[in-house]
């Protein structure tokens, strides 16, 4: 995914399970550990800035193996990948007042440790919010 964006989308009256690899960031034998998401919306362009919209949502990030674009492991992606589920929203759909809102502007924010430094790797998501 390393060099082009990608726009993941979230059905509120489901489960989003996502896949997001680190694969061609990292040098060969290093993992991830650690992860963790945030969700944050968009709520100025000039400057841009982000507010946290993680509290109004059940977010869980967990390592795994990287995977290609048609789901077929990648040699030595072992742990070099994080998937990220989001919980279907309790409140019947569509529902265009709870928050987060389809239609504005989110992102999700995954942050993991590397296992050759202290530093940790992050990446940013766009999320797309269907009702």
């Amino acid at each position: 995914m390393a060099g082009r964006v990608r726009t993941l989308e979230w059905d509120k009256q489901g489960d989003l399970d996502a896949h997001v690899r680190f694969h061609e960031e990292l040098p060969p034998g290093v993992t991830l550990s650690a992860p963790s998401v945030e969700l944050h919306q968009r709520i100025a362009t000039e400057p841009e800035t982000w507010v946290s919209r993680s509290s109004e949502v059940t977010l869980a990030a967990s390592v795994v193996a990287a995977l290609t674009d048609k789901w077929v492991a990648i040699s030595g992606g072992t742990s070099r990948a994080v998937r990220v589920v989001v919980t279907k929203d309790p409140d019947a759909q569509p529902d265009v007042t709870d928050e987060p809102k389809p239609g504005d502007n989110y992102r999700l924010k995954i942050i993991a440790t590397r296992s050759d430094s202290g530093r940790p790797i992050a990446r940013e998501v766009a999320l797309r919010i269907l009702p």
